[in-house]
């Protein structure tokens, strides 16, 4: 008998499990990739199609001297694709530590897994040569701190707010208790 009672604790348990469970959807922020010939090409990720556009800028902070540019240079389109959702690069970027982010953040996608305000890359290498450098407009801040994440996955077991999670931590203390009565009453 306590082997029916333990299996059907372990079945509540997992049931209870996996319906505090959720998955999120992918991540809201940016793909980084240098190139071999030193420049950076960095992919808004979203939801929305956010991309490089004359309307749209993505900034680039120097993490070292706090320096900040506005990149605009737009990958070449693939034949037949639209604009939505390009690529920006960045040429001929000297080595250093860089942080990519729209000048008009993110706002929070809580179904994200994550959402945010830049993605941090390292250039070891310097540029090929000739490579000369565009012009870029100088800012002077940006729209974040020091931390990446505007906002993070909020499903699950924290969606559920206290009062639910207080309701299945008695559930199932409840049966377990149960279960422990039963197997001591089988016991003498």
């Amino acid at each position: 008998m306590h082997r029916a009672s333990f299996a059907a604790t372990l079945l509540a348990s997992l049931v209870v499990a996996r319906v505090a469970a959720a998955n999120c959807a992918r991540p809201v922020g940016y793909e980084a990739r240098v190139t071999d010939g030193g420049a950076v090409v960095v992919t808004p990720v979203n939801f929305d199609r956010r991309g490089c556009s004359p309307s749209e800028a993505l900034l680039r902070q120097d993490v070292g001297s706090g320096e900040v540019v506005r990149i605009d240079t737009c990958a070449e389109a693939e034949a037949g694709a639209d604009d939505d959702g390009r690529a920006y690069v960045d040429a001929c970027v000297k080595p250093g530590t860089y942080r990519y982010g729209f000048e008009r953040p993110y706002e929070c996608v809580s179904s994200a897994c994550s959402t945010s305000y830049f993605e941090e890359i390292k250039v070891t290498t310097a540029p090929g040569s000739p490579c000369v450098a565009p012009v870029r407009a100088k800012v002077a801040s940006v729209p974040w701190g020091s931390s990446p994440t505007i906002c993070s996955y909020t499903g699950g077991l924290a969606k559920l707010g206290a009062a639910a999670l207080a309701v299945i931590v008695l559930f199932v203390a409840a049966l377990v208790y149960g279960v422990r009565r039963l197997l001591k009453r089988k016991t003498r």
